[in-house]
């Protein structure tokens, strides 16, 4: 019998004082799902099978600067590799996403109350993204993917 647990906890805090107009926003989640919910990828490809798709481990780290104007932010965001479909072609094949990890950065200046101008990295370390098959070597798609870059504007009436 196949069985899945999932455990979630999540806290917060707003933090803020009268002679520091600073507010300190913290908020963090945890969840871990445990189970025997697997793709079998050694069980005869003409038998059909239950697995749950989607789900893996995550790790995301955050670092934010504000102060005199300047907003800065630096996030690394990284996933496991996970099972995206369990019958690819209508052939029982699964396909997995490789592991995935991308570095952004963020920084706004505000150069009156009214303007403020904007840079944008996503995808700083040029993390492919890969899917495939039964194992590894059997690659179904490969996509380099370069940093994307943004610069903008804002005027506030």
């Amino acid at each position: 019998m196949r069985a899945v647990c999932i455990t979630a906890l999540a806290f917060g805090s707003l933090c803020f004082a009268a002679d520091n107009p600073t507010i300190n926003i913290v908020d963090q989640i945890v969840a871990k799902v445990n189970g025997d919910i697997g793709f079998d990828n050694g069980a005869d490809p003409t038998q059909n099978q239950f697995a749950l798709v989607g789900l893996s481990d995550s790790f995301n780290v955050t670092a934010i600067y504000e102060k005199h104007g300047i907003s800065a932010r630096l996030a690394y965001n990284w996933r496991a590799k996970y099972l995206a479909a369990i019958n690819r072609g209508a052939s029982r094949n699964p396909v997995y996403v490789a592991p995935f990890g991308t570095l952004d950065l963020d920084i706004t200046y505000d150069i009156t109350d009214r303007i403020a101008v904007s840079f944008e990295a996503i995808n700083l370390t040029s993390e492919p993204l890969r899917t495939y098959g039964r194992d590894k070597s059997n690659l179904w798609f490969a996509q380099e993917l370069k940093p994307r870059l943004l610069l903008g504007a804002r005027y506030r009436f």
